[in-house]
């Protein structure tokens, strides 16, 4: 509304990510969609076409970045980036002995307790936790991946839990399709067939072309499937719900329509 412009309805993120992502075979056989948020994650679970659960979950991507944060008490923008870059959900994939550098400089009450570098000792002049800039502080990435592995298998535990609400554990052919920024997360894949003992993949937007390539991503998910339930509605005859204003619109108008929407969205 800020932008000038009018909202037409709610729906509810994980349908919006399924209209992106799913398609009407995984909606038929049993699958369930898994938008892991920064905050949340939200699911839903498909079967014979129609939605029979829904559910979100009081975790998302955001705590893993906060957990790294504490653990190796950095900015969280740094943590950020440690995550993006070095994060996976499989630590056992990673070699005990593999670290990582980073540098910045540490402020206030963080000199007095940055932690040493991983193992102890370190040349002179690095940061002991004495005052200086943490220059070169040594990280062990298995850690890392640990501290990843962890909040992400809370994630699927609470998933797992949902699917015994409805007796699906272990019973959806189709499996999981994991969307949202969360899914970026390397090695989440094979954590989550692990997890749920059901097959899984990364869920990408699909019927998108010309300027929509660049939008092919799982974190794009939601919005697109935003954009793509608006113009489903748009082609319904006589549909005079809360969606109406669509019908106003020409395929034409409508794309232009997205574009801006994805122009303000998108860097």
């Amino acid at each position: 509304e800020g932008a000038k412009i009018d909202v037409l309805g709610l729906i509810f993120s994980p349908l919006a990510a399924a209209r992106a992502t799913l398609s009407e075979r995984q909606k038929e056989l049993g699958s369930l969609i898994l938008d892991i948020g920064g905050k949340t994650s939200g699911l839903a679970v498909f079967e014979e076409g129609s939605v029979i659960h829904a559910a979100v979950l009081p975790v998302g991507s955001a705590q893993v970045t906060g957990d790294l944060a504490i653990a190796f008490r950095v900015p969280i923008d740094e943590a950020e980036k440690i995550k993006i870059n070095y994060g996976t959900c499989l630590p056992e994939e990673i070699p005990k002995k593999e670290t990582i550098k980073i540098s910045g400089p540490v402020s206030g009450e963080d000199k007095k307790t940055a932690p040493p570098p991983a193992g102890g000792g370190g040349k002179k002049g690095e940061n002991s936790g004495g005052g200086a800039d943490r220059e070169n502080l040594v990280l062990s990435r298995r850690q890392i991946a640990e501290i990843v592995q962890a909040r992400a298998c809370d994630i699927f535990e609470l998933t797992n839990k949902e699917l015994k609400k409805i007796n699906r554990t272990k019973l959806l052919p189709a499996g999981v399709i994991i969307s949202g920024g969360g899914a970026k997360l390397a090695g989440i894949v094979d954590l989550a067939k692990s997890e749920t003992h059901l097959p899984a993949e990364i869920g990408f937007p699909f019927e998108i072309d010309g300027i929509f390539d660049k939008f092919g991503d799982p974190a794009f998910s939601v919005l697109t499937g935003l954009l793509l339930w608006g113009a489903d509605e748009e082609t319904r005859e006589g549909h005079g719900g809360i969606y109406s204003g669509f019908k106003n619109l020409s395929s034409s108008s409508f794309v232009n329509f997205a574009k801006k929407i994805l122009k303000i969205l998108v860097p």
